[in-house]
């Protein structure tokens, strides 16, 4: 299709051209020709990563053809036929044609290509894009041989009357870890760079036909092909209590655990396909509209799953003391992929006009969702038993209790909004929506799954045995917002404004979620010369009792609360001033500024707010101005500042292993010890500036375009223990400081072009970009390994990063009307 689509525009626009030179110069009596044309050549120098300069375009060295296009109209003008391309042959063009008669007949088709470019990598698997990564079986075998397992590190639990172990599982006690460190380094060092990408080809058509002056109907048909791979990451953990000198089974502090994770950044394949037909029908009178549309909407993935064979295993083995020891021991691994689905949506709206400068607009929608991707097996490890299943067969070979899931929701939404201006000076503005989600697929319930890495078969899917089935949920919401707008004096008018939204669940933690808003904003225009806008908005949010952790309903950790569900107070105010106080001068500012805090009474206990884990609050606040500066009639200058902050509050805690006794005596009702507390602050400041010029060397015919602008931001993450502990046997539970993380960003852009002819204009552009971002998380090894104790010994990452880039690019270009 995409090849067919640009053959047949070029097939159409080549002959044009020559068609368009001679209407330009000759009267055409049948008719009239014109068009548009930007072209030219250009060259580029990137140092760095290639792909980030061009994370969502296509900036290619030679030819470019940035627009082109071309309309035919007939001798009186209702007939037309209008051709377009622009960014012509490159990857992210789109290419254009549409043809009828002005006011009764539109056909039209279009393709349109969006890059999304990642990064580049290096990648250990075979199969790169597809749904089967593979290692040579040789390096599969030598790194398993070299396996150190959980009884070569020392014994991780020794018996109830002795004290546990001081074994650090991180030494190297036999010299298996430094054979298999040096067999992964040099797959490293053989493995071929591969870019993560994706590609998304759209194409699609339709017609709109009037066959009465106020009755339309309209037929569009669309296909979006997405492909490409992006990484995905896939991981397992051993926990080790080294050095506590209680029994086994007794709650502990865990603050000198150490571990050993295991995994790696994969590449998820991307093939999907959706085609999207929607066929509808308007009918418009003076005093009201109605509309009915039908659309459905078929999505398909090429790939029902990812496969990967695990570098470290060549057969398969299942883990050992209940599965907390020598997890991820699989030799194929699995996920499944985003299944296959059909949706089917009707909406109807309609709108009346009423008495008072009145209007009344609703609709109506009614939607269903389906899809019936089968299920993949348990696991692929042939290792794994299912030991509660009579026969303890194999997981890989159990009977899986459906087929699929019968996946099925169905929604029901509307909508009104009704607006008067009952006074010339007042108006009132209300508004209601409606939403209803309501899922009715069918409730599976497995014996078990392959958890630990795909190493050992859970009966449950959390500590307090709750069954392993779906969850069957639905939910009702609903908006009510009221406006009213005074204009109390000639130059002055304000707006008060309240909403209430209500929120419904079934079979979830949360039953009820309310949020009241009120709020306010002026408007004041003085003449011509000066305009300010401020406003004001607070909203207080509520629910009822969150279900707590730790039980069976809800297996979150007691303290935990989703914030998309917790209580929240929530601040909103900005304010925007414009002033001309000379013709040649105009100055804008801006203010915007949030204040959000999230309650700990939202999971129904007394918990301190300081200790209601999750996100607890955020703050922002952006502030800029700008100011254009006209001296002379010929030059034009203007420059422009904005500071952006952002501060993130987050409460955590690790381990919850029961009530603590003693150590909880901050007397707050949780599982976890003081010594795990640690709350983060996260800020982050984004400075912009921007400085440019426009210059008329020759008035109209030679114009210089300069502009500079220089973004720069840094993210710190402060973090500290609440309760003051951090003298620990090992950090692991002290609340640790990290670097600072830097993004800044130069560009320079200098345009010089000259009209050659009325229309036409020759020029030249040069654009300088220069990209840096400093993140330590990224400042690593492909390969974790061996680095500290706390830190993985055997995480494979595809190195998928970037550190910056220096762009040059140059332009030599010509555009103009025909």
């Amino acid at each position: 299709m995409r090849s067919f689509t640009r053959h047949l525009v070029l097939a159409a626009v080549i002959p044009a051209l020559s068609a368009g030179a001679t209407a330009h110069a000759v009267d055409v009596p049948e008719g009239s020709v014109g068009g548009e044309l930007a072209a030219g050549a250009q060259f580029k120098d990137v140092d760095g990563s290639s792909e980030k300069f061009q994370e969502y375009r296509d900036v290619r060295r030679g030819f470019i053809l940035d627009d082109l296009r071309l309309t035919l109209e007939g001798k009186e003008g209702a007939d037309y036929l209008q051709l377009e391309a622009k960014n012509a042959l490159r990857d992210d063009a789109s290419y254009s044609i549409e043809a009828g008669r002005y006011g009764k007949l539109r056909v039209h088709f279009e393709e349109d290509l969006t890059p999304h470019n990642f990064s580049r990598g290096t990648f250990l698997w075979g199969g790169f894009g597809t749904g089967r990564l593979r290692i040579a079986d040789v390096a599969r075998s030598q790194l398993e041989a070299n396996e150190q397992t959980a009884i070569e590190r020392g014994p991780p639990v020794p018996p109830a009357t002795t004290p546990r172990s001081a074994t650090d599982p991180n030494q190297d006690t036999t010299g298996e870890d430094a054979i298999q460190q040096g067999i992964v380094r040099g797959l490293y060092q053989a493995a071929p760079g591969v870019t993560f990408r994706l590609r998304r080809e759209r194409t699609g058509g339709g017609f709109e036909y009037s066959p009465a002056r106020d009755v339309d109907v309209r037929l569009g048909v669309t296909r979006e092909n997405r492909t490409g791979a992006r990484v995905i990451t896939a991981g397992t953990y051993e926990r080790w209590n080294v050095g506590s000198s209680q029994a086994p089974n007794a709650p502990t502090a865990h603050t000198i655990d150490r571990f050993i994770v295991a995994g790696a950044d994969l590449a998820e394949p991307i093939d999907y396909r959706t085609l999207n037909v929607s066929v509808g029908a308007s009918v418009r009178k003076r005093l009201w509209t109605a509309d009915l549309e039908y659309t459905f909407t078929d999505f398909g993935n090429e790939n029902a799953a990812l496969r990967w064979d695990d570098p470290f295993r060549i057969t398969d083995a299942q883990a050992t003391a209940n599965g907390n020891f020598d997890r991820g021991r699989f030799a194929v691994g699995q996920i499944a992929l985003p299944p296959d689905s059909n949706a089917h949506d009707v909406t109807a709206t309609a709108a009346v006009e009423l008495p008072l400068h009145g209007r009344l607009t609703g609709s109506l929608s009614f939607g269903f969702v389906s899809q019936d991707e089968a299920f993949q097996p348990y696991t692929l490890n042939t290792a794994i038993v299912a030991d509660n299943v009579p026969g303890t067969p194999s997981a890989a070979t159990l009977a899986l209790p459906a087929r699929d899931l019968g996946g099925s929701v169905r929604t029901r939404s509307g909508s009104l909004a009704l607006s008067l201006r009952p006074l010339a000076q007042v108006g009132v503005n209300a508004k209601y929506r409606y939403y209803k989600y309501d899922g009715r697929s069918r409730e599976v319930t497995f014996p078990g799954y392959a958890a630990f890495g795909e190493s050992f078969w859970r009966r449950f899917k959390n500590d307090k045995d709750a069954p392993v089935k779906n969850d069957l949920f639905d939910y009702t919401r609903q908006n009510a917002e009221l406006a009213v707008d005074v204009r109390a004096l000639p130059h002055l008018t304000v707006t008060v404004e309240g909403g209430w939204e209500g929120t419904g669940f079934s079979g979830l933690r949360l039953k009820d979620m309310d949020e009241l808003s009120v709020g306010g904003a002026v408007t004041y225009r003085l003449a011509r010369m000066a305009t300010l806008k401020a406003g004001y908005r607070y909203l207080d949010r509520t629910t009822a009792p969150y279900l707590k952790g730790r039980t069976a309903a809800n297996p979150e950790a007691t303290g935990l609360v989703n914030f998309n569900w917790a209580a929240r107070k929530r601040h909103q105010a900005d304010a925007r001033f414009q002033i001309t106080p000379l013709k040649l001068v105009s100055v804008g500012l801006l203010v915007r500024a949030a204040d959000e805090t999230y309650r700990g009474d939202s999971q129904g206990t007394t918990v301190a707010d300081a200790f209601r884990f999750g996100r607890t609050g955020v703050r922002s606040l952006v502030a800029g101005g700008d100011v254009t500066v006209t001296p002379i009639e010929r030059f034009t200058a203007y420059a422009s500042y904005s500071r952006e902050y952002r501060q993130e509050r987050m409460a955590s805690a690790s381990k919850d292993d029961g009530p603590k006794g003693a150590a909880g005596s901050l007397g707050i009702a949780d599982d976890y010890a003081r010594e795990n507390y640690w709350s983060s602050q996260v800020y982050e400041r984004v400075h912009t500036v921007g400085v440019g010029a426009t210059a008329q060397l020759l008035p109209e015919v030679l114009v210089l375009d300069v502009s500079y602008s220089f973004s720069y931001s840094n993210m710190d993450v402060r973090t500290q223990n609440p309760n003051g502990v951090s003298n620990l046997t090992l950090a692991n539970a002290v609340a640790n400081p990290w670097p600072t993380i830097r993004n800044r960003l130069h560009e320079i852009v200098a345009d010089l072009g000259y009209e050659i002819a009325p229309g036409i204009r020759a020029g030249a552009r040069y654009l300088y970009e220069w990209y840096k971002l400093e993140d330590f998380a990224w400042d690593l090894d492909p390969y974790m390994a061996g680095r500290t104790v706390e830190n993985s010994t055997r995480f494979l990452f595809a190195d998928a990063t970037y550190g910056g880039y220096r762009a040059h690019l140059g332009r030599v270009y010509i555009a103009g009307r025909f």
